[in-house]
């Protein structure tokens, strides 16, 4: 994933997630803080993998972006960047172009709007902003892929055998049988 990359490319990894188990940032070598003010002081490069919430609404604005240090733990001016994984609407577009305007914000990438379609928002008129409409995993190929996976997990759920590759929540997942005899 996304940890893997940034740790071939030599940058360390900061984590804010409370509900995250401290077993997984171990494994990725992570640092975890307490709030996201924090992440945001401590970090060039930002990504954000949230739901959209009343208390993420809006959470990255005009004060967290301004925390953000734009320069790296051993001196390089890299700039400030963030990527929006997670829901329009986690980012205050009006706050986040001003940034970009002002260059506190070097770069804002975004495949999700507070209100989509998206519509008129001044993110559009900002140079260092890239954006795409809400369509990252909507290629032929990728919908070719998530329809056969789905009904191979059907089929194997139909089998009696559980669902292969990442399963949440497996502490509260059926038991699965042993798969049953081919005829």
């Amino acid at each position: 994933g996304l940890g893997r990359v940034a740790k071939a490319l030599g940058m360390s990894i900061h984590v804010y997630d409370p509900f995250l188990p401290q077993a997984v940032v171990d494994s990725f070598g992570a640092t975890r803080h307490e709030t996201p003010a924090d992440v945001f002081r401590a970090c060039t490069h930002i990504t954000i993998h949230a739901f959209l919430s009343p208390q993420t609404k809006n959470m990255v604005n005009q004060d967290l972006i301004g925390l953000m240090p734009g320069v790296a733990p051993d001196g390089t001016k890299c700039g400030n960047h963030i990527v929006n994984c997670g829901r329009g609407g986690i980012i205050d577009e009006a706050a986040a172009a001003a940034a970009l305007q002002s260059g506190k914000l070097t770069s804002l990438a975004l495949d999700v709007f507070d209100k989509e379609p998206c519509g008129a928002t001044p993110l559009l008129e900002a140079e260092r902003f890239q954006g795409s409409p809400h369509v990252g995993a909507s290629t032929i190929e990728a919908q070719n892929r998530v329809g056969a996976e789905i009904a191979g997990a059907v089929l194997a759920a139909l089998d009696g055998a559980p669902p292969r590759g990442n399963l949440v929540n497996k502490d509260v997942q059926p038991k699965f049988a042993a798969p049953k005899p081919k005829m």
